[in-house]
């Protein structure tokens, strides 16, 4: 911002973009039982110089044609949670952001430990592995979805 109060130029709209797909990913993860936060980047954007903080996810990946988005996640474990649960929640993602690839890195976190894990997670704007030091991480997960569907990079304990 300037010194007037005007935005000139920052991640804050990238930020905003991420709220928006953070918030599609809780919605349609909710709706199949499943407790969740992420934390999603917006990656390799043509030159980004937006300052208008009502601009829509659809006119955001219109305009700067992010490369990807890149996520984060925890999630509160519970009972036969396996790389598929997330696959309708990621098509809901990649429909919103007109086919972006987005790809996430998911940590399922034990019951006992999610609200203190959750606490700090949304307390932070970058989340890199140290962040799981201090909690029990039942699950690991890399899944993405592009052009040619959803895939599982990387299976947790639940399967493939």
């Amino acid at each position: 911002m300037n010194k007037n109060g005007d935005l000139v130029d920052d991640n804050y709209i990238s930020r905003l973009i991420s709220v928006s797909l953070n918030q599609i990913l809780k919605k349609e993860l909710a709706t199949a039982g499943i407790e969740s936060e992420s934390n999603t980047v917006v990656m390799d954007v043509d030159s980004f110089s937006g300052t208008n903080p009502e601009i829509s996810l659809e006119e955001y990946v219109k305009t700067y044609k992010p490369g990807y988005f890149s996520a984060n996640m925890i999630v509160k474990e519970i009972p036969n949670v396996t790389a598929e649960s997330f696959e309708k929640a990621l098509q809901a993602v990649y429909k919103a952001g007109l086919d972006t690839t987005f790809q996430v890195a998911i940590r399922v976190i034990s019951k006992d430990d999610y609200e203190a894990c959750l606490k700090k997670f949304k307390s932070l704007s970058e989340i890199s592995d140290s962040m799981y030091v201090d909690y029990k991480v039942v699950d690991e997960m890399k899944l993405f979805i592009d052009s040619e569907g959803f895939h599982v990079f990387q299976a947790g304990k639940g399967g493939e």
